[in-house]
């Protein structure tokens, strides 16, 4: 019986994170002037923070859900924080080349180093907490 409710969980998060994968690649049409919203109206152009923020919300959605359908229990914590960290790591080579939310704001190159720099924290962490899970819940 237990294995049945984790295996009905799993599906219901991997439903969840489908749907919310696909609405953020439509805030991602949105932010991007593809389609129109009457929510937030028309947008003067592409706005690139929130198309960032947006795509990378929806990857790591939709790299949940796979995880949620593909991966048996508890060796999907593991994938999960890979997820995050493969996440992590976008952000510090998109802050290190000044692209998507990090190239909106005009920053010396000692604070586009800072911020770089400020990106390794969660690379970090997440390569640690992948090792640990790896380690002891089994890849």
């Amino acid at each position: 019986m237990n294995g049945q409710l984790i295996t009905w969980l799993s599906i219901m998060a991997g439903i969840v994170c489908t749907l919310l994968a696909l609405q953020q690649f439509r805030m991602t049409l949105i932010y991007m002037t593809i389609l129109h919203s009457p929510v937030i109206g028309q947008l003067a152009g592409p706005q690139p923070t929130l198309i960032h923020t947006a795509l990378l919300d929806a990857l790591k959605y939709a790299g949940f859900a796979v995880v949620f359908f593909v991966v048996r229990w508890p060796i999907f914590v593991t994938y999960l924080l890979a997820i995050l960290f493969v996440k992590s790591v976008l952000n510090f080579f998109l802050a290190v080349f000044h692209v998507g939310r990090f190239g909106s704001i005009q920053l010396t190159a000692k604070g586009r180093a800072y911020t770089a720099a400020l990106e390794l924290v969660p690379c970090t962490f997440y390569l640690i907490a992948v090792a640990i899970s790896g380690y002891l819940l089994g890849s």
